[in-house]
């Protein structure tokens, strides 16, 4: 199952660092309106979805459905406040 919002902020990124518009990215496949629910994470993709978006912005599909790295803010800030001083526990 792909999950929001960590799908729709992977989206996100892959089409800003493209730069890419919404509706460059989605020609005559998607809707504007339904990338946009994708990106804020409001609807879950489809598989076709997901195969359409990948091959626009040239990536694999794994690279947005792929497991995430696990390094959410809240992990990292969580990994600094509680190392001992002089360390630093937030590199990969």
């Amino acid at each position: 199952m792909l999950e929001q919002p960590h799908f729709g902020r992977r989206l996100k990124r892959l089409r800003l660092e493209r730069g890419m518009s919404q509706a460059g990215l989605v020609g005559e496949g998607l809707s504007t309106g339904y990338l946009s629910r994708l990106e804020s994470g409001e609807r879950p993709p489809t598989e076709r979805a997901v195969a359409y978006l990948a091959q626009r912005l040239g990536v694999d599909a794994s690279a947005l459905t792929g497991p995430s790295d696990g390094r959410s803010l809240t992990a990292v800030l969580a990994a600094v406040t509680s190392a001992p001083p002089g360390t630093d526990d937030t590199r990969p």
